[in-house]
C-alpha cells in the first residue's frame, strides 16, 4: 500500500473507532426526503418535531445547515479529523450504551481521492463492515452513498459518506432520529 492509502485507511479507521466511542451514529429508512409539518402546533419537547430554527456554518471546510431548537454543537479534533456532534440539549452521549438517540455526528477527514465514495472502496479499508441497503443520494449538491450498518453495540444504524473539496464526511446516528436528520440533510449547502 502507498503511504497515501495508508493515511486513508487509518483515517477511515479512526473515523470508525471515534464513531463507536461517542456512540453518535445515525440511522434512518433508505433515503427519501419526506416532507416533515414544522408548523406551530408540532411538539417542541420531541426532537422529531422541533423546527429547524437555527443555522449552523462551518467556515473552515464551507457547509452550513439548519438545526432544530434546543440542539447544541459542539466539535472538536479526534483521529486526524473534525467530528461534529449535533444533538439535543436533554440527551446524553455514553460510552457504555447506545443512547445517542437525539442527534448525529458527522467525521470530516482529509482525503485525496475523487467522489463519489463507493461500497467496494469502503470495504477495500474496511472490509468487515457491514454496509446494507446502499443507495445514491444528493446531499447539498454532492453524490453521496447513503446505507445501513451497525455499531459495536448492535444499533441499527445510517450512514452517509461523501467526498467534496479534497475531504471525505461521514454522516452518522441511529435510526430512531430518522425524520429529523432527513430534514436537517435537505438544508445542507456548501459554499
Amino acid at each position: 500500500m502507498t503511504n497515501i492509502k495508508i493515511k486513508i485507511f487509518a483515517i477511515i479507521i479512526a473515523a470508525v473507532l471515534a464513531a463507536a466511542v461517542i456512540g453518535g451514529l445515525v440511522a434512518y429508512k433508505p433515503y427519501t426526503f419526506y416532507m416533515t409539518d414544522t408548523s406551530d402546533t408540532t411538539d417542541k419537547t420531541d426532537p422529531q418535531s422541533a423546527p429547524l430554527a437555527a443555522r449552523y456554518e462551518n467556515d473552515q471546510y464551507g457547509f452550513s445547515f439548519s438545526y432544530p431548537e434546543g440542539f447544541n454543537i459542539s466539535d472538536f479534533e479526534e483521529g486526524g479529523g473534525k467530528v461534529i456532534l449535533v444533538k439535543n440539549v436533554g440527551s446524553s452521549v455514553s460510552n457504555n450504551s447506545n443512547n445517542y438517540e437525539n442527534g448525529f455526528q458527522i467525521f470530516i477527514a482529509a482525503f485525496d481521492e475523487p467522489g463519489p465514495i463507493t461500497k467496494e472502496r469502503i470495504l477495500k479499508d474496511i472490509p468487515d463492515m457491514t454496509i446494507g441497503g446502499e443507495q445514491y443520494i444528493d446531499i447539498g449538491g454532492e453524490r453521496a452513498l447513503s446505507f445501513t450498518s451497525q455499531d459495536d453495540l448492535g444499533g441499527e444504524t445510517r450512514e452517509i459518506w461523501m467526498v467534496h473539496g479534497g475531504y471525505l464526511y461521514q454522516i452518522k446516528g441511529y435510526k430512531n432520529f430518522e425524520e429529523k436528520m432527513i430534514e436537517v440533510l435537505k438544508t445542507w449547502k456548501f459554499q
